[in-house]
């Protein structure tokens, strides 16, 4: 796998945009903030302080500064058992929408905002410009494949947008490529 570091989506994100933040009440731990090599020892320090956790309530969160290590804290997070659920002022994109994948549960609220794209690697290849059949898309099919997401959804994130962009999927889409597992009832 090509080291896809994505130092595009660093110099794109906002001068808000920072590492990931945990704060938590109740049963609930909200999460604001860029993942990067940190992140998964910041949320396992705050759910250890805070064993009763059951949910991620994810508010904004621009993606990830490191995608291995975002695909390794999303398997960390399945493996906990934990829901993860947006609400309606809820911002995630790109990487974060991987995590965000990770719930056992996935529930959404109308008006939440899912934002994907393609990505690019350091070298500036893009998944687009690869055959469908490179190995660099492996890990991101049996990521999706791992947590019952059809492996279309990744063909969807790679055509939505550049990886410079970012397409924001309607209800319709969020049901379609079950990013939630309680399909969301807008009109």
């Amino acid at each position: 796998m090509r080291a896809i570091l994505a130092s595009w989506i660093v110099a794109a994100l906002p001068l808000s945009a920072h590492a990931l933040d945990v704060d938590v009440e109740g049963e609930t731990a909200f999460l604001n903030g860029v993942i990067d090599g940190r992140s998964l020892g910041t949320l396992q320090r705050a759910l250890k302080r805070n064993p009763g956790v059951e949910v991620l309530y994810f508010e904004d969160m621009p993606g990830s500064a490191d995608d291995e290590a975002n695909l390794e804290m999303a398997r960390w997070v399945r493996a906990q058992g934990l829901t993860t659920e947006l609400g309606a002022n809820s911002i995630i994109e790109s990487g974060a929408v991987d995590l965000f994948l990770a719930g056992v549960d996935r529930h959404g609220a109308c008006g939440a905002q899912v934002g994907v794209h393609s990505w690019a690697d350091s070298s500036g290849y893009t998944a687009a410009e690869l055959a469908r059949n490179h190995p660099d898309h492996a890990p991101y099919l049996s990521y999706y494949a791992a947590m019952g997401i059809p492996g279309a959804f990744y063909w969807f994130t790679v055509a939505a947008a550049p990886a410079e962009g970012m397409y924001y999927m309607t209800p319709a889409e969020i049901n379609q490529f079950a990013v939630v597992t309680d399909p969301l009832t807008c009109s």
